[in-house]
């Protein structure tokens, strides 16, 4: 059963007693800390949208993230309102060490966010 499953998607996430929301300070700062060649990206939140605004851009005090893509993968760190997410989206058979990669990634970035 296990090499006809394939993993599309992995999710880490770690709650928070704080918010760490847009700012330009904040994400000039955890870019450069976690992924310097990743890009900065809204995200949308039902019902929010603002006429005239560009919908990928983050608002100040908002939740946003930082995207990385490659042909490979791609991951995404989410500061939402509490918490904070670690995606990889990536098809790779369930067999491979994908997930045992992504958990010291995401414990790596975890340690390096809350110091």
């Amino acid at each position: 059963m296990r090499g006809n499953i394939i993993t599309v998607q992995l999710r880490s996430t770690i709650f928070l007693q704080q918010n760490i929301v847009y700012t330009p300070e904040n994400a000039t700062m955890f870019r450069e800390l976690l992924m310097p060649n990743s890009e900065i990206y809204n995200i949308s939140q039902p019902g929010m949208t603002i006429f005239g605004m560009n919908p990928n851009m983050p608002q100040y005090g908002m939740p946003w993230r930082l995207c990385s893509k490659s042909d490979e993968e791609e991951y995404n760190i989410a500061f939402q309102l509490g918490k904070i997410d670690i995606i990889l989206a990536k098809e790779n058979p369930y067999d491979s060490d994908i997930e045992e990669k992504f958990c010291k990634k995401s414990s790596e970035w975890f340690s390096r966010i809350l110091e």
